[in-house]
């Protein structure tokens, strides 16, 4: 929500025209050679553009301490969405954001190279940190750091109540949110980005629908924090 919030419905139409909420269970055990060097569960967060990483040394990286998941605190007094979980504790940074948002990397198959250029050699030689099956985390000989599963997914457009998007946009010339003016035209459902309460508002929605489309599953496992400084 932070993202979305942050960089997504801030243009019209939405940036990389996003259209839904993907929810994934993810089961993570970092590289061997992390925990041994930092005492960490995760590693630096680091940037993707179309499937490439764009921070320095990345290879560099990979190649010292393994293809780890990344994580990051982000800026709530920009955006204020707070998570009900510690989200990061330990340093001089912390306290009052113990319980700030996060974001992570999770590098994929030959992650030095955009989607286009990734080719064979490249995903063997750099094979990234998902792994096909939970049982493989671990296991010796075996980079691969997290397992994704799908866990559902809330369409943009039935959260904040809009029918027809194109033409809501488009046509009507309505706007989600307008930066500047902190509220949308033709919905306030993103209004108020450092009000706390309406943020939690959003969160609570957006959990609700997960609950009701997928009944069988919890709405949340926790959230570890992000221990790596």
């Amino acid at each position: 929500m932070w993202y979305l919030h942050n960089e997504v419905i801030g243009s019209a139409p939405r940036k990389f025209f996003i259209t839904r909420i993907l929810r994934y269970k993810i089961t993570m055990r970092s590289d061997d050679r992390l925990y041994e060097s930092k005492h960490s569960h995760f590693g630096p967060f680091v940037a993707f553009d179309s499937g490439r990483c764009t921070v320095p040394d990345c290879d560099s990286m990979w190649k010292t301490y393994g293809f780890n998941m990344g994580c990051q605190p982000l800026n709530t007094s920009r955006v204020a969405y707070i998570s009900p979980f510690v989200t990061h504790h330990g340093g001089r940074d912390c306290a009052p954001n113990c319980y700030g948002a996060l974001w992570y990397s999770l590098p994929g198959a030959c992650p030095s190279m955009e989607f286009e250029g990734k080719t064979a050699e490249c995903r063997a030689e750099m094979p990234g940190g998902q792994c096909n099956a939970p049982a493989l985390l671990g296991r010796p000989g075996v980079q691969c750091t997290y397992f994704v599963e799908k866990a559902g997914e809330v369409r943009l457009d039935e959260l904040v109540g809009i029918e027809d998007y194109t033409h809501w946009w488009a046509v009507a010339g309505n706007r989600e949110y307008v930066w500047h003016l902190d509220h949308g035209s033709g919905t306030d459902f993103w209004d108020g980005r450092t009000d706390k309460s309406k943020n939690d508002e959003r969160m609570n929605k957006v959990q609700e629908m997960f609950r009701r489309k997928y009944p069988d599953m919890p709405i949340t496992y926790g959230e570890p924090p992000c221990d790596y400084a």
